[in-house]
């Protein structure tokens, strides 16, 4: 193959990846913004109220989770999630608690990081590792799901895609390897989004550990 032609198909192959890629970045984007902006509705926020008022009702615990879930978007036992609201910081607790909960130990109303991190170099390899491993999953599932996609609709386009190449029509082919396409582009988006971090347990920790205040939780407007 000449040189002017290999580049000339390695130009095609980049400029799809370039549209992805940017298309990933304002992805991310609007991911943050819609994830900053996450507050309690009125009539959540009244609902939350009444079942803090009468937790000896066997429904309540089981409403103050899926309320605290689908505002933090990550589900927190109601056990973690009494400890966090008695606590004097208890919008920092849980504002951290979707990036830190992989790493906290929670027994007898006290949090603690997971056994194997009690120290900051530990810490900080695993901050390290799991950063690694994340963007190496990142680049290498976007990179194929996007060359894949790119080749294989221009590939089976050439070749007629009602056309038997191999076994059955190439659209059969085409339609298998946009679907590992979709698979590998999803694991590179939940990557890219992925906010987990042991930093952000470590604050959490520090947090918790300030000021423990033990004291009824009350609502007021």
């Amino acid at each position: 193959m000449e040189t002017p032609a290999f580049l000339s198909i390695l130009s095609d192959l980049v400029k799809p990846g370039s549209a992805i890629f940017g298309l990933v970045i304002i992805i991310q984007f609007l991911h943050r913004v819609l994830d900053s902006s996450r507050v309690y509705k009125i009539k959540q926020l009244e609902l939350l109220h009444n079942c803090m008022a009468d937790l000896s009702n066997i429904g309540s615990s089981y409403t103050v989770e899926k309320l605290l879930e689908r505002t933090y978007k990550v589900h927190i036992p109601f056990e973690q999630a009494m400890a966090m609201m008695s606590h004097p910081k208890r919008q920092k607790l849980f504002a951290l608690y979707k990036s830190s909960y992989k790493y906290l130990k929670f027994s007898g109303d006290q949090f603690c990081l997971q056994p194997g991190y009690s120290s900051k170099r530990l810490v900080m390899l695993e901050w390290l590792k799991y950063k690694f491993v994340n963007t190496i999953k990142y680049y290498v599932s976007a990179f194929i799901g996007g060359v894949l996609l790119v080749i294989s609709f221009q590939f089976f386009n050439t070749l007629g895609l009602f056309e038997v190449q191999l076994i059955t029509y190439n659209i059969i082919w085409l339609v298998a390897c946009v679907l590992v396409s979709i698979f590998l582009l999803s694991i590179a988006l939940s990557s890219l989004v992925d906010s987990t971090s042991i930093r952000d347990a470590t604050k959490f920790l520090d947090h918790f550990e300030e000021k423990k205040v033990p004291r009824k939780v009350v609502w007021a407007y």
